[in-house]
């Protein structure tokens, strides 16, 4: 890809920050972003229910040069 050919891309992009523990999506919801990690790293968490409870777990980990928020 030439530069010329991403500039409209780029003019889009504005850079964001989240908390530790603040959620970035949530499963089942919509979304019209997309997520690129420069710094730090996220965790996706997948809720099941089992017997009555609610069991959270981690199902990739996600850092630096990875993105999220496709659907």
């Amino acid at each position: 890809y030439s530069i010329d050919s991403l500039l409209p891309i780029i003019k889009k992009v504005s850079p964001c920050t989240f908390e530790k523990g603040e959620s970035i999506v949530v499963e089942g919801e919509s979304i019209d972003a997309v997520y690129f990690i420069i710094k730090g790293r996220c965790e996706v968490l997948k809720k099941n229910q089992v017997d009555n409870r609610t069991e959270i777990r981690t199902v990739a980990q996600l850092s630096k040069g990875m993105c999220i928020g496709l659907n």
